[in-house]
């Protein structure tokens, strides 16, 4: 149900970064701007492991509350490729408890 193709998003400029892991934006089926979430080079297995958690805190969230930002899918596929995480873009800015695992 979470998966997406990862040929549908065109990835863009980044817009934050910490110790183990990225913000960027992103468009959507050419449509719709997200952000995508990943890990840098260098990550660890315990940040791969804290980032699937987090994607599995995000699943089960209220997806209609207008505070909290939405989950609109990840790409684990194909094995070896860098996991994302697609989500809402924040079109005003930052949201600090948004990019907490870095």
């Amino acid at each position: 149900k979470w998966e997406l193709d990862r040929s549908r998003l065109d990835i863009g400029e980044i817009l934050g970064e910490g110790e183990f892991g990225r913000v960027a934006s992103a468009v959507l089926d050419r449509k719709t701007t997200v952000a995508v979430k990943m890990l840098k080079e260098g990550h660890t297995d315990k940040d791969v492991i804290d980032m699937v958690k987090e994607m599995s805190v995000m699943k089960q969230m209220i997806h209609d509350q207008p505070n909290i930002i939405r989950l609109i899918g990840v790409c684990t596929q194909p094995i070896g490729c860098p996991l994302l995480v697609v989500v809402e873009f924040a079109e005003f800015g930052k949201i600090h408890c948004f990019y907490g695992f870095y």
